[in-house]
């Protein structure tokens, strides 16, 4: 009797097993969904962000500039990152104004006890300076010497202007004495006949008034009037 073999059969599926076809949203819903959270999401982060940074920076205007073992004061420990940065730049900015303040102060303090002198404001100020930049923070030490360095140049302009103003009062004092004694001598000179004598004298006045606008002491317009005021005078005696 022949065998019959029976056909195998092949699913597809387990046996049993019944799924329902899972609903998946469209492309264009769930990336609108991702989209509007994640702009939420920064959003939402930005401002907390902001908010930390605003209340680091109020934080350490309440507070002094240095600690009481003299260093820059740091953030309270509970403040979190970004409250901390900026706690720590406001008062890192805070430190650096202080200290050109009194670099301010001591480079004036020099002034005015030296204003005439360029040598004596170089050394006292320099010296005053030096002493603060030493003891300020580290950090700090190079920008604040190329301060000090630039705010002691302008103060020693200061003090050499302040020189050659009384140089030049003081040197035209000099010139007003000498040319009102060559003025009285021209006249006397004319008066007994010695041309030469008077036209010399009158020459060396007006080389003297020349002499103080070449340096610088006069204008050209004050040193032509005093000439001019002197040929007059002589003339008219």
């Amino acid at each position: 009797m022949a065998v019959v073999r029976q056909k195998q059969q092949v699913f597809n599926r387990p046996v049993g097993v019944v799924r329902a076809e899972p609903k998946t949203a469209t492309a264009e819903t769930w990336q609108s969904i991702s989209e509007a959270s994640q702009a939420l999401s920064a959003m939402v982060y930005k401002h907390a962000s902001v908010e930390a940074e605003t209340a680091g920076i109020k934080k350490s205007m309440e507070v002094d500039v240095l600690d009481e073992t003299g260093n820059i004061t740091k953030a309270p420990v509970n403040m979190g990152s970004i409250g901390t940065r900026a706690f720590e730049k406001n008062m890192m900015q805070r430190y650096e104004n202080k200290m050109r303040i009194s670099i301010d102060s001591k480079v004036m303090e020099a002034l005015a006890n030296s204003p005439n002198d360029s040598e004596e404001f170089n050394t006292s100020a320099s010296i005053a300076v030096g002493a603060l930049i030493d003891n300020a923070d580290p950090t700090f030490q190079g920008v604040l010497k190329d301060y000090a360095s630039a705010k002691i140049s302008a103060g020693n302009n200061t003090v050499l202007r302040n020189r050659n103003q009384i140089d030049a009062q003081e040197q035209i004092a000099e010139t007003i004495t000498m040319t009102n004694q060559m003025s009285n001598q021209a006249v006397n000179a004319y008066l007994a006949g010695n041309n030469r004598l008077a036209e010399d004298l009158e020459a060396r006045i007006e080389r003297a008034w020349t002499g103080l606008r070449t340096d610088g002491y006069v204008n050209a317009i004050s040193s032509q009037e005093k000439i001019d005021a002197y040929r007059r005078s002589v003339f008219t005696s």
